[in-house]
């Protein structure tokens, strides 16, 4: 009787944590895609311009966003044709 009670308690409790934990993860999953985690970048730091701010090898997560978007404080970064960029190597 006892292992019977057990065994209902534990199908009760499957069929709430289940369904719940499946909103937790799709609530998770949608608000991950929202707010655009996924559409950044890590790149690190080549040079010493920015080296009062910006250490050589430093880690910084990139978002491509409109020209509309810039806000005071922010880093721009700029591909310029011709000059050695965060993927490309230099040589000179």
């Amino acid at each position: 009787m006892q292992s019977q009670r057990a065994g209902r308690g534990l199908r009760v409790a499957a069929r709430v944590l289940v369904p719940l934990g499946l909103v937790l993860l799709l609530g998770a999953t949608a608000g991950i895609a929202r707010t655009g985690v996924l559409d950044r970048e890590q790149i690190t730091v080549a040079g010493d311009a920015m080296r009062s701010t910006y250490r050589p090898g430093g880690r910084l997560t990139m978002e491509r966003i409109d020209e509309a978007e810039i806000r005071r404080g922010d880093v721009v970064l700029v591909s310029v044709p011709g000059r050695c960029g965060a993927h490309r190597s230099c040589s000179g």
